[in-house]
């Protein structure tokens, strides 16, 4: 049901820009994550749910211009050295039209990994869209791997024009954009700098926190030689990805709106491709790219008026016997103190989380933060979990929260 809904979607649905109702499409890997975790009898919801955005972005297009993916560009035969030479020209010189006919080649001589090794770096290149072209990427690899990768041609085409979409919400100034890739190209240049083991060392969160700090208060310029600074003093992969993670989640408690959810995301996006990627190259941009983003996603959200608050001063409520549910606080702090606790046993944390979330979610970015904060979540280190935990209360649904359009639809069928 739901790859027969993205497919749908995937034809009707203008993934340029990206952003706006291409997110229904950005949020089927999250809707499968969530059905699969729930109990069979409310695998529904999600799919109900999803449904349900998927015909809401298909009339948003049709408003407008009515989009439809258009035939299939004709491919002349050509060696698949050939045809990935060409896709990587079309991407580095933002030539959609030329990007749409490799992408065609390369569905029909590649497999979903092979094809995906190749659009990782142009996904996340651009931070512009505010992450956007790798959340996107993702969630399209993780659909397409439900779907299977014989159906997967618009998929394929949808994904290669949204990345290559050029800032169309004018969203950043022409610097800000220079910078952007100015930050971009340093970081290719800095791939060779970290050490060879950097993979390898050692589990340290209190580095994870010392990092979170420095990034509060780091520039643009030497955000990626944070994390280098960090790998080359020993500390290993999961614990710079903790700090990494840590300042997302901080943007987030401090921005509790849609745009405050991207830094979150974001991360996970990168994670993911990180850990997808065979390509070392990859992995190491992955990285440095996320650290970059970070400060992009705190001067981009500063003008939001960010609330004072740190993930270091959220505290343990301090309970005694089982944890309380934070999903039925009262109170936003209430949830906070009662989630550092609930951490301690992240699977019961992230089923709770998909259980409400299948009844309260209202729009996309719920599905998209719930599975990418879970997750990300379950990857930290113990020590870093509690924080993590208390800090996405104030982007996830609770227990007093409305219900949604799907179970108020499922309920009026089932009286009938």
């Amino acid at each position: 049901m739901l790859s027969a809904a993205y497919l749908a979607g995937l034809r009707e649905i203008d993934p340029s820009p990206i952003g706006g109702q291409v997110h229904a499409l950005m949020m089927v890997a999250s809707a499968a994550v969530v059905a699969g975790a729930l109990p069979r009898a409310d695998r529904a919801l999600p799919v109900l749910f999803h449904l349900q955005r998927i015909k809401r972005s298909v009339a948003r297009d049709a408003r407008g211009e009515d989009w439809t993916m258009p035939a299939a560009p004709a491919v002349e035969p050509a060696p698949r050295a050939e045809h990935v030479r060409v896709f990587r020209a079309a991407m580095g010189s933002w030539d959609e039209p030329a990007g749409d006919r490799a992408a065609v080649a390369l569905h029909r001589e590649l497999s979903l990994r092979e094809f995906f090794e190749e659009l990782w770096p142009w996904a996340a290149r651009d931070f512009r869209i505010i992450g956007h072209k790798m959340i996107f990427a993702t969630q399209t690899f993780r659909a397409v791997e439900d779907l299977g990768w014989r159906l997967a041609r618009d998929a394929v085409r949808a994904v290669v024009r949204g990345v290559l979409d050029q800032n169309p919400y004018d969203a950043f100034a022409a610097d800000d954009s220079k910078a952007i890739f100015a930050a971009h190209e340093a970081n290719l240049e800095r791939l060779g700098r970290l050490p060879a083991n950097w993979r390898a060392g050692r589990d340290d969160p209190e580095a994870s926190f010392e990092l979170l700090a420095k990034l509060r208060e780091s520039t643009l310029e030497n955000a990626g030689d944070l994390v280098i600074a960090a790998a080359t003093r020993g500390v290993g992969e999961r614990s710079i990805w903790d700090g990494l993670r840590l300042a997302a989640f901080e943007l987030s408690l401090r921005h509790p709106d849609i745009a405050g959810m991207h830094p979150v995301t974001s991360v996970n996006a990168l994670y993911r491709g990180s850990r997808i990627t065979d390509r070392e190259a990859t992995r190491r941009l992955c990285v440095l790219q996320a650290a970059d983003w970070m400060v992009l996603f705190r001067d981009f959200l500063a003008p939001r008026g960010p609330r004072d608050l740190r993930l270091d001063a959220l505290r343990s409520a301090q309970q005694k016997g089982a944890p309380a549910d934070p999903f039925g606080a009262g109170s936003e702090s209430e949830a906070w103190s009662l989630a550092y606790d609930f951490a301690a046993d992240p699977v019961a944390f992230g089923r709770r989380a998909y259980d409400v979330l299948a009844v309260k979610a209202q729009h996309d970015h719920d599905y998209k933060f719930t599975v990418a904060a879970v997750e990300e979540l379950s990857a930290a280190h113990p020590r870093c979990r509690p924080a993590l935990a208390a800090a996405s209360m104030a982007d996830l649904r609770r227990v007093g929260d409305p219900d949604n359009d799907a179970i108020e639809l499922l309920r009026r069928r089932r009286l009938r």
